[in-house]
């Protein structure tokens, strides 16, 4: 599947999407493009970041491939890709908007965080299981909530 890459309102570049076995392959290319773009993707309402193009063969190149686990909330399907993080997506008139995804509530303060040999950490809160893993390696996530933990940035997620 091919989608457009819209830069400054306009179509400049195309964006291949494929599957490779287990994985997903994103390919992007903007011909005759020099400075660095970050590149998004959007779809029924929602926007993931890809990753940032790099110079390469007269142009901006980017080459992805995601696992299934990775490629959790990303827009399914695929409209177009852009610059732009919170760009809307056009539709068309009578559909139905998408719920809005709302992160887990805060985890409550004076919890025991167990530190894992990878780095993550670990923690029971109530019913549920809480896992922190270090903001520095991870994508924004609309399902975690971002908390200072031991004086470092992580992600956590409920489950």
């Amino acid at each position: 599947m091919d989608v457009p890459i819209r830069i400054d309102g306009r179509e400049a570049g195309r964006l291949s999407v494929a599957r490779d076995g287990l994985y997903t392959v994103f390919e992007a290319a903007l011909p005759g493009r020099g400075e660095l773009v970050r590149l998004w993707v959007h779809g029924a309402g929602r926007s993931a970041y890809l990753g940032v193009m790099q110079p390469g063969s007269g142009g901006l190149r980017l080459r992805r491939r995601l696992s299934r686990a990775e490629l959790c909330g990303f827009p399914e399907p695929i409209e177009y890709a852009s610059d732009l993080e919170g760009e809307e997506t056009e539709k068309p008139a009578g559909t139905p908007p998408v719920p809005e995804t709302e992160p887990d509530p805060e985890p409550e303060e004076g919890l025991l965080w167990v530190r894992r040999p990878d780095g993550s950490l670990v923690a029971i809160d109530g019913a549920a299981r809480l896992l922190a893993l270090p903001a520095k390696l991870r994508t924004p996530n609309p399902r975690a909530v971002e908390r200072v933990i031991e004086g470092k940035k992580y992600l956590v997620f409920r489950y």
